[in-house]
């Protein structure tokens, strides 16, 4: 018995969704899936993406349009003086390394 166009689709998609569970806990920083994805997939598994904390874009037009799948930047580290305060909207993304009071002079 052989998979009918639907249920191979819903199984490709179960395949491409724990791929990008996979690639989320690796140190990859690209993952490319197939052209063959129709634009209605490629959504979904663009916020499946972003549900994981990565993000996608499409390249290519027509029947090859693929999306690639990307790791966020590393998190920036930033000086902070003891006598500096952190604004409570400051990404989250950044980390901060506090300083010897004496060298923020010089920052």
């Amino acid at each position: 018995m052989s998979l009918s166009k639907k249920d191979f689709r819903e199984s490709k998609m179960a395949q491409f969704e724990q791929q990008l569970r996979e690639f989320a806990a690796s140190s990859d920083v690209v993952l490319a899936l197939p052209a063959w994805l129709n634009s209605h997939e490629r959504m979904q598994l663009h916020d499946i993406a972003k549900q994981l904390g990565l993000w996608g874009q499409s390249f290519g037009k027509k029947k090859e349009r693929t999306l690639h799948v990307f790791r966020p930047p590393a998190p920036l580290s930033m000086p902070l003086c003891a006598t500096t305060s952190v604004p409570e909207r400051f990404p989250a993304s950044v980390s901060y390394v506090e300083l010897d009071p004496s060298s923020c002079a010089t920052l």
